[in-house]
């Protein structure tokens, strides 16, 4: 991932880890992903990916390109559409 080397202040990554092997794909999110977050890095997601969505500190769920729900993970923030 050559962005993660350039120190952008903004990722947005959709279904980068799709094709990744298991091992990596947990390195990919649990390791590079929370240094990213540690450094205050905004990065945005788009995956089918679900076992990793616990990391996420919001989710936004779409259903034919309209929001259905956002939740934010760390707070009592929810809504629904």
């Amino acid at each position: 991932m050559c962005a993660y080397l350039e120190d952008r202040p903004i990722y947005v990554l959709d279904e980068w880890a799709a094709d990744q092997d298991p091992l990596f794909k947990k390195f990919f999110y649990e390791t590079l992903l929370q240094d990213l977050k540690s450094r205050g890095k905004c990065v945005i997601i788009i995956t089918h990916d679900d076992q990793y969505f616990e990391l996420a500190d919001r989710i936004i769920k779409l259903s034919d390109g309209r929001i259905v729900s956002d939740v934010s993970q760390h707070s009592t923030h929810f809504k629904t559409a």
